[in-house]
């Protein structure tokens, strides 16, 4: 349906192959879409295909290029000055009696993914049946430390860059001019994160097309919400 719908509006409407992004949730999904639709029309030229994280990371890699600002550094890959999973170890040791073993620790990570893409202010937080104790405190003290050391992870690729299109319309309108036709894949499970991301991209236009199955939403547990 996508890549049709795709096909469609480059072969037969004359869109820009340019101004037509199409967003899904993982890597392989974006890559096996675009050899779909190679596949399916190989004498149109290639829109392109892409992960929101990916969409958020080049965004931030923009402004920071045109504001002269190091990018911030992300603690979920190898060569991270501190890894993600340390991190969060530490903060938890340093507010709990208990030492968090793997599994716990794991159940912590989940629990801030979800916290960060529920977009949840921290006084909502007890209204979660969450495991982790003192779970707002870690938060807010992870939050403090990425802030401080210009660090940031995944999700913040995306908190980032919904900042950004809220603090600065021009850079916004850049974006939305340059989008004009927004296809999002796996809508079902989308945060309320990725939703707002989205939103503000497409903003009034009337190129936004989504394609999901609420009986295939498996990702709950990392906030999405259909």
């Amino acid at each position: 349906v996508m890549v049709s719908r795709i096909a469609r509006l480059i072969g037969e409407k004359g869109i820009s192959p340019s101004s037509i992004l199409t967003m899904t949730f993982s890597r392989e999904a974006a890559r096996d879409m675009e050899a779909r639709f190679r596949s399916l029309f190989p004498e149109l030229p290639c829109p392109r295909f892409s992960t929101i994280h990916s969409f958020c990371y080049q965004v931030l890699a923009h402004s920071s290029r045109v504001q002269a600002k190091p990018l911030p550094r992300n603690i979920e890959t190898e060569n991270a000055p501190i890894r993600r999973p340390q991190l969060l170890r530490r903060l938890y040791n340093s507010l709990n009696p208990d030492y968090i073993g793997d599994d716990a620790l794991e159940t912590l990570e989940s629990e801030i993914t979800f916290i960060t893409n529920r977009l949840l202010p921290p006084k909502e937080l007890s209204g979660y049946p969450f495991e982790t104790a003192r779970l707002g405190e870690i938060y807010q003290q992870y939050t403090a430390f990425k802030r401080e050391n210009n660090l940031m992870d995944f999700d913040d690729m995306l908190t980032l860059t919904l900042s950004l299109f809220e603090q600065q319309p021009d850079l916004l309108r850049q974006y939305r001019q340059r989008f004009r036709y927004l296809n999002l894949d796996e809508a079902q499970d989308t945060s309320l994160l990725q939703h707002r991301v989205i939103e503000k991209l497409a903003g009034s236009c009337d190129g936004l097309f989504m394609v999901g199955d609420e009986d295939q939403s498996i990702y709950s547990f990392r906030g999405a919400k259909i």
